[in-house]
């Protein structure tokens, strides 16, 4: 119920803001290219970090630019990125298993998501989820650009 209300506040405030920039632009006779920058320009908070999430050819697309908070706040994003968020490894749990999990849950939270960037959230969520803090540090501060690297480095520090 809670997420219903939440999902129909953003779509309302998203609407008027859709609405406001069309207005905006009519009045001030802005091209297509003007009203996107504007758009961007004028997110704050989560909101402004949805660029992130667009592939850079996207950037300057109004319908994207205006449709990617259903992408990062939607009704079928949350429910998943709540999993996600909530996975931390289990005891016993070995790291394939751990992993396997996060890139299955990443790519439901993240399905419309740019390959890259599900792969780089996927890699995030993974090492918040180890459950032992001195791995957990290890692989932030070495040079792990994806999950299958991770799992390369954590084997390298359980055999030393």
């Amino acid at each position: 119920m809670v997420k219903e209300e939440f999902f129909n506040i953003i779509q309302k405030k998203m609407n008027k803001m859709e609405n406001k920039f069309t207005l905006v632009s009519e009045t001030n006779g802005w091209n297509p290219r003007a009203i996107v920058f504007h758009l961007a320009a004028s997110l704050r908070g989560e909101a402004a970090n949805i660029i992130e999430i667009l592939p850079e050819v996207q950037w300057h697309d109004f319908q994207a630019l205006s449709s990617a908070p259903e992408l990062r706040f939607g009704e079928k994003c949350s429910k998943e990125y709540g999993r996600l968020q909530s996975r931390y490894q289990k005891a016993g749990e070995i790291m394939q298993e751990l992993a396997a999990d996060i890139q299955r849950l990443s790519h439901l939270a993240f399905s419309d998501f740019p390959v890259q960037t599900r792969q780089d959230l996927a890699l995030e969520h993974f090492i918040d989820s180890v459950w032992v803090p001195e791995t957990q540090k290890a692989l932030r501060l070495a040079d792990v650009k994806d999950i299958r690297s991770a799992l390369v480095y954590v084997h390298k520090i359980e055999a030393a």
